[in-house]
């Protein structure tokens, strides 16, 4: 990650080729999605500090909405969360409107909560998937986020046996 950026801001230009190709295979288990979703955003939340002058839209505007839109929003994704479910909880004594919104949003949990638990199957087991998966990398940045603020780094990757 970081490195394309120091080429960006070194001047250059960093090129997407079509023609170039890579597969990786994918976790099975939602525990080791856990925690390579830890790793990566705890390592690319330190290469944005290192690289934070890439942030400044004065300079660098078209990577700086970029970093801003696809890495910082995304990986800030669980505070807008949080605030929403204790928004949402705080709002809907006052209307049917918040309290419909409340059950929404509750239920949206559930079912994440379901497919994380592997509960349910066909449609809705298929269905649950999605909100789990989402779930669960929030759940990986919030704690990127609560080890980077703790100084914790995570250098190496250490993929496990079997």
């Amino acid at each position: 990650f970081v490195l394309p950026l120091r080429v960006i801001a070194s001047g250059y230009r960093v090129v997407y080729d079509p023609a170039v190709h890579s597969t990786e295979v994918s976790n099975v288990e939602l525990q080791s999605e856990f925690r390579m979703r830890v790793r990566v955003a705890l390592r690319a939340v330190q290469g944005l500090v290192h690289m934070k002058r890439l942030l400044n839209p004065l300079r660098y505007p078209g990577t700086a909405f970029f970093l801003m839109s696809h890495k910082v929003l995304r990986y800030m994704g669980f505070v807008f969360l949080l605030t929403a479910a204790l928004s949402n909880l705080w709002l809907a004594p006052s209307s049917p409107v918040y309290q419909a919104l409340l059950i929404a949003h509750a239920a949206c949990y559930g079912l994440a909560l379901m497919g994380i638990a592997r509960i349910g199957g066909g449609w809705v087991g298929r269905a649950a998937l999605v909100p789990a998966y989402l779930l669960v990398s929030y759940a990986a940045f919030a704690l990127a986020t609560f080890k980077f603020l703790r100084g914790q780094t995570m250098a190496t990757w250490q993929p496990r046996a079997g």
